[in-house]
């Protein structure tokens, strides 16, 4: 274990130590090492990006610590563990069930440690977006796509926007999540759609 990390862990988390210790033992149980690493990186910077814009980084530590724990899990998992959290996937989720890994650690982490709030949100909605998300929802997307282990080009550009203007840097976020997805000819989440419209200034719904 690091030992360093859990020195910080309780200097940040206070009496919530133990919930981020516990999330890192999970992260390292059931992730890859590069997945335990790019946890521990999106946690890093969603620290650094909470204490610039003056946001709580103990939820952003938690929020990111959790935020990947079931990642890696079989689809049949995932979808297992959506009913067992009384989730109802949308016919995209159950063809690509990775697109629950997000909303099933929420539910977990809320069952689990009775966490609910900013952090929930921010767990739940990581994998899409959401139009009107709380601001450290908006932190913890930005650190998931720019933390410092990612080796595309983009990354150090989402890093270094969102020290100075978290807004933009999100924005950029949902741009690259739909090229992404676009060029990669994955399913696209309408969620991604409302955050688009709504971060230029458009409608909060998607037309049927």
């Amino acid at each position: 274990m690091d030992t360093g990390f859990f020195r910080k862990a309780v200097r940040i988390m206070g009496s919530n130590s133990h919930v981020a210790k516990d999330l890192v033992k999970k992260a390292r149980a059931l992730c890859t090492v590069s997945r335990f690493e790019h946890i521990m990186g999106v946690e890093r910077l969603a620290v650094e990006l909470s204490r610039l814009h003056g946001e709580d980084e103990e939820k952003a530590s938690l929020a990111a610590l959790g935020h990947d724990i079931f990642r890696d899990l079989p689809g049949g998992e995932l979808l297992r563990l959506a009913n067992v959290y009384g989730l109802e996937p949308c016919i995209l989720e159950i063809k690509q069930p990775v697109l629950l890994h997000g909303k099933v650690a929420a539910s977990h982490i809320r069952n689990e440690y009775g966490i609910d709030g900013d952090i929930f949100e921010s767990i739940y909605w990581h994998v899409s977006g959401y139009h009107s998300l709380p601001r450290l929802a908006k932190i913890l997307m930005i650190a998931d796509m720019g933390e410092e282990t990612r080796q595309f080009t983009q990354a150090a550009r989402v890093r270094e926007q969102a020290k100075s203007d978290l807004e933009k840097s999100f924005l950029n976020v949902i741009r690259l999540k739909i090229q992404w997805s676009l060029n990669s000819e994955k399913y696209l989440l309408p969620e991604t759609v409302l955050a688009w419209n709504y971060c230029i200034g458009g409608a909060d719904y998607v037309s049927d």
